[in-house]
């Protein structure tokens, strides 16, 4: 079921509009989309919009992505969502794939850029604000744990951003050291 609402491009101060991004907490304490593609609004761009409306469900879609319908406000110091409705999404592209490795080693491995299509400058010059992610899940259905073995976490995020949240959710603890080379090999 589709609303009739306007296009990111040609959003009005008060009007409805669809956004897709990610639920996130709030510093104070509320709620906000992260918007990888940023939100046009009467000129100005926005890749954080305060979320309000009735967040009693909320919870179950933290650091999901969502599209949200809603009514969108600019005041001097930040831009508001009055969400009507949110419901988490699969982004467009989003590829998946099942792992094989052993008999008792299976995952099945999601991956997405987030937007699927994008510039770094508008064909005025100007920066477009669009701020790519990769968002990806791994759900093991082996009969074994995963292991990340990865030299550092630097790219999957850099600390205190989305990226470095959704990573620890599916990695709750750092990658292990490497094993040392055994003797002989």
């Amino acid at each position: 079921m589709s609303l009739p609402v306007r296009s990111v491009g040609q959003a009005r101060q008060d009007t409805a509009v669809a956004v897709r991004g990610f639920l996130e907490p709030a510093d104070s304490g509320g709620w906000g989309l992260l918007l990888p593609d940023p939100l046009v609004v009467e000129g100005r761009r926005a890749n954080w919009l305060t979320a309000r409306g009735d967040d009693a469900r909320w919870r179950r879609l933290e650091h999901q992505f969502v599209t949200a319908i809603g009514q969108v406000a600019l005041g001097p110091a930040e831009a508001v969502i009055q969400v009507e409705r949110l419901e988490e999404v699969e982004p467009e592209g989003l590829r998946r794939a099942t792992v094989h490795l052993s008999f008792n080693q299976m995952a099945v491995v999601t991956l997405a850029a987030i937007p699927n299509r994008f510039t770094w400058r508008l064909s005025d010059g100007r920066a477009s604000g669009v701020q790519p992610l990769l968002m990806y899940t791994i759900l093991n259905h082996g009969q074994t744990e995963l292991d990340f073995m990865l030299p550092t976490n630097e790219v999957l995020g850099r600390g205190g951003t989305c990226a470095t949240r959704l990573y620890r959710l599916c990695a709750a603890s750092p990658s292990p050291a490497r094993p040392a080379p055994r003797s002989g090999s």
